[in-house]
């Protein structure tokens, strides 16, 4: 076996292995490749492969959250072709990221899996890794949505001064400015495992509106008095005719007036006459209102996914015997 480093050569293979492991969730090379050219500086990241019987069957990536961003805290994926595990390949890639990031002196490394992927969940619970999180994953055919029982609703909002404006329609001089602040507000109450950090104007324009999978579209902003309130987005894919829901949100002075609802009811408007096969989304356990909101229009849920998490300095690594091979 061999493990060594990922090379610009790599884009491809490492593509296809990793979403041969995980087909729900896929990602292309170039979307790959237009993460890597956005990557900040500061953001440490670094690929793996595995090679056996002369071919790659195995990839590793540890990397850091430019959104919650910590120095010393990193997240890691380790996948394994299903006939090549229980071979030692998900052990040796796992190892491997640990040399690698042995130099940074982790403070706390962090891995995911679905409830379901047992396999995943025994491989991460053998090296010490614990339950820090969970999130339900959320799905909606929205060719078949039916708005009727919401009837009236965006009419509603519209009596009420509330204006449902697409990133499409808003003033290009200064929608970006708009939609950057809109969005570091809204975002800061999401749950997650670390607090929300800053990120910088040049950043978000990278990762949002000059992002190819961005849908400018069925980006909704609910307008009042001239303020943008809140947002909903959803993302194409590269390789996949699903959606993905991105960040819903409204700022804490306007919550509880139906804002959230009307704005996902626009995006799933335009992912209907797209017909789009599949919206999916992601919300922490603990995010009652918004689980509330996606099961009132019919998301249903998932295998939940369990964020664990590793702390190097107060928890030696369990031992690797008899661990359970990666996803």
């Amino acid at each position: 076996m061999i493990i060594r480093e990922f090379t610009p050569s790599d884009y491809e293979v490492f593509a296809a292995v990793t979403n041969a492991v995980y087909p729900d969730y896929p990602e292309s090379a170039d979307e790959m490749r237009r993460d890597d050219a956005r990557r900040q500086p500061h953001i440490l990241h670094g690929r793996f492969l595995a090679e056996l019987d002369g071919r790659v069957v195995g990839t590793a990536d540890y990397d850091q959250h430019a959104g919650q961003y910590q120095p010393q805290v990193f997240a890691l994926n380790v996948a394994v072709l299903p006939e090549y595990r229980n071979r030692g390949v998900g052990s040796a890639l796992y190892d491997r990221l640990m040399r690698a990031l042995a130099p940074f002196d982790p403070l706390k490394i962090k891995g995911n899996a679905r409830e379901d992927w047992t396999h995943s969940v025994r491989f991460l619970e053998a090296r010490g890794f614990e339950e820090a999180m969970r999130t339900w994953e959320s799905r909606l055919d929205p060719r078949t949505f039916d708005g009727s029982a919401f009837a009236g609703h965006l009419e509603r909002l519209e009596a009420q001064g509330v204006r449902l404006v697409s990133y499409a329609e808003l003033d290009p001089a200064t929608r970006d400015r708009r939609f950057y602040e809109v969005f570091c507000r809204v975002r800061l109450d999401v749950p997650r495992t670390e607090p929300a950090t800053e990120m910088s104007y040049e950043f978000f324009l990278a990762s949002f509106p000059n992002e190819p999978t961005f849908v400018p579209e069925a980006c909704i902003f609910a307008e009042v008095n001239g303020e943008l309130a809140g947002m909903s987005n959803v993302w194409l894919s590269d390789v996949s005719d699903d959606l993905f829901v991105g960040l819903t949100g409204v700022l804490p002075e306007y919550r509880r007036r139906g804002l959230a609802l009307g704005m996902k009811l626009r995006t799933l408007e335009w992912a209907r006459a797209h017909g789009a096969p599949s919206l999916k989304t992601w919300n922490a356990s603990n995010n009652l209102p918004m689980l509330a909101i996606n099961e009132q229009l019919g998301f249903v849920k998932q295998p939940a996914w369990i964020d664990f998490a590793r702390y190097p300095k107060s928890q030696p690594q369990a031992a690797l015997s008899g661990a359970a091979e990666a996803r």
